[in-house]
This record gives C-alpha cells, sequence and structure tokens, in this order.
C-alpha cells in the first residue's frame, strides 16, 4: 500500500540506522526503493545487502544524477498507493507509516505531514501516539504556512504521506539544489485537503558546521528561480496575497545570499540580475527580519555590514525607514 522511496549516495556511515527504522515499522504493508545515485562508498552495496534479506525492498542503480532524479526514479518504480520520502542520513519512527496512513485515510486527505526533530545523532524515542493534534488545512492554507515557523515542515519532500496521484503528475528538476522549492507548493496548493500532525516522528540529521557558511555556493540561487516560478504560478491562479507573501520571502533570500556570497569574495560571480549591493540587502533584511533575528545572521555572517549599514545611516541623516 505504500511506497517508500529514499535517495542514496555516500552516506554509509548513517544507511544502516535509516533503512532499520524502515523495517522497525509497525506498519508493514510497504515496499522500500533504495536509489543508489551512483554512490562511490559502501552504500551501494548496503542496499543490495539489505534486498537480500527482505523482499520488500527493492534496489535501484544508477548514475549519480542528484537527488531529484532519485526520487523521480522511485516515483516511476513505485507501485504503491501511497508514497514517502525518507532522506538516507535520517530516520523515523516506527509509528511514521501507521500514523501517517491512518489520519490520510481518516480524512480522507491528499497530504499527510508529520513533525521532525532536528537531531545530532541517533535518538530511539518511544511515542504514545495515542497523544497527538491533528489539523485539518486546504491546499491555499498549506501554502499559507510556507510562510510561517512551519516552512520547513511544509516544503521538505520528506515527512509525508501522498496519494500517488498527487506526485504522478510532477517530476523534481534535474540538476537545481533546492528542488523541493520548485515543486512542493504546487502539489500543496492544488490538494483538496492536507492533514498535519504535531507528533514528532521523523529524525532529521542537522548538520552542526554551518551549512550555509561552509558549502554555500552560487547554486543556492536556484532557490531565487524557484520563487520566480512561484510567484507565476500564483499570479495565474489569482492567488495575489500568496504572490505577495513570495515575493518577501524572495527578496529575504536574495539578501541573505547576497551578504553571505561577500563574505565569501564570490559576489561579483552572482548572475548579474539577482546581484544586489551590500547597503541593499542589508537594509532589506533590517526591514523583513525580526531584531533579534536581524543581528544574529548578520553577526554569524558578516559582522562588518551592522557597523557599515551604521555608518550608512548617520551619513544620511537618520532618516526613517532607512
Amino acid at each position: 500500500m505504500i511506497s517508500i522511496i529514499v535517495p542514496v549516495f555516500n552516506v554509509e556511515r548513517y544507511l544502516s540506522i535509516c533503512i532499520d527504522s524502515i523495517l522497525a515499522q509497525t506498519y508493514t504493508k510497504f515496499e522500500l526503493i533504495l536509489v543508489d545515485d551512483g554512490s562511490t562508498d559502501k552504500s551501494g552495496y548496503i542496499c543490495d545487502n539489505y534486498a537480500k534479506k527482505d523482499n520488500r525492498i527493492k534496489v535501484v542503480h544508477t548514475a549519480n544524477e542528484g537527488v531529484s532524479n532519485a526520487r523521480n526514479c522511485g516515483i516511476d518504480k513505485a507501485i504503491g498507493k501511497y508514497i514517502t520520502f525518507i532522506d538516507s542520513d535520517d530516520y523515523i519512527s516506527k509509528y511514521y507509516c501507521e500514523i501517517l496512513l491512518e489520519t490520510l485515510i481518516k480524512y480522507d486527505a491528499d497530504i499527510s505531514i508529520g513533525n521532525y526533530e532536528r537531531v545530532n545523532e541517533y535518538i530511539q524515542k518511544d511515542l504514545d501516539i495515542s497523544d497527538y493534534n491533528e489539523e485539518i488545512l486546504t491546499g491555499k492554507e498549506a501554502c499559507l504556512r510556507l510562510y510561517t515557523k512551519q516552512a520547513v515542515q511544509f516544503i521538505v519532500p520528506w515527512g509525508k504521506l501522498y496519494k500517488s496521484s498527487c506526485l504522478k503528475k510532477y517530476r523534481y528538476p534535474i540538476g537545481k539544489i533546492h528542488e523541493d522549492e520548485h515543486v512542493t507548493y504546487k502539489i500543496l496548493f492544488e490538494s483538496k485537503k492536507v492533514v498535519t500532525l504535531d507528533e514528532k516522528i521523523y529524525f532529521y540529521r542537522a548538520n552542526m558546521e554551518g551549512i550555509m557558511l561552509s558549502k554555500f555556493s552560487l547554486k543556492r540561487f536556484d532557490s531565487i528561480q524557484a520563487f520566480e516560478e512561484r510567484i507565476t504560478y500564483f499570479k495565474e491562479h489569482n492567488e495575489y496575497d500568496l504572490m505577495k507573501l513570495t515575493e518577501i520571502e524572495k527578496n529575504k533570500v536574495l539578501a541573505r545570499y547576497n551578504i553571505i556570497a561577500k563574505k565569501l569574495h564570490i559576489d561579483k560571480k552572482i548572475p548579474k540580475q539577482y546581484r544586489m549591493n551590500l547597503f541593499k540587502a542589508v537594509k532589506i533584511l533590517k526591514r523583513i527580519l525580526s531584531p533579534n533575528d536581524f543581528e544574529c545572521f548578520m553577526f554569524e555572517y558578516y559582522p562588518n555590514c551592522i557597523r557599515v549599514y551604521n555608518i550608512f545611516k548617520r551619513i544620511l541623516g537618520g532618516k526613517k525607514n532607512i
């Protein structure tokens, strides 16, 4: 009934924990599709070894074309009525499939969304599955959550159970990072009903080394293109409030990326249409972010920006709304 798709690439350290958490599910009517995206470590061998032990496991080996291709390949191979994605360095509660399927069927929803927890290492947790809150949303209401503190929970592909018909219409773009930004909002918006849970049933392994700075590259501007596509999509559907929220989010991300690129001395390589001078970027963040978020970001990535901003402010005579 459920197809569980796991894109795999060079995760030999964590892969067994991920697969074991899936095989331990209280709901057992699933197929597990492991898509080995051209791994160069022992990940492919680990996948094949598990498949020999459990006939619910299918392994697909592909050339290294990225996570989007791996997810698309999994969707093409899936035969389940429902589909869920799990990242290969994460793991799930043993009640993950049971809870998501139960709530999806209960409310005849197109998507059920569980909560998640950031973790550093493996932490086994026992849950009381009789005590969690549910919220029923329309597709538009689910899209509105993309602009709240729940944004990550709603935008990522993982941690959700989809009717397979919701996914068959779309494919994740090959060669893009932030691939979920190109697709998820369409799936949410076109859903008649979405149910969300507050129970933490997905465990996301956080990178504690500062991914925004240590792994930042100009490929991150792919997300700006995704925002532009989203603006056009909502405009075509006459959803001007969602369009405006997307424009604000686009400007916030664009300003952040320009500041980080400046810090890394690669700002001149930014595509011209996305290039922003330092003062304008700081000014945008100052208006959009809360004072605490603004100061934390600036001090973490470019502490001199605050000094530069204050110098300009004094030069301009402390004009309001600067």
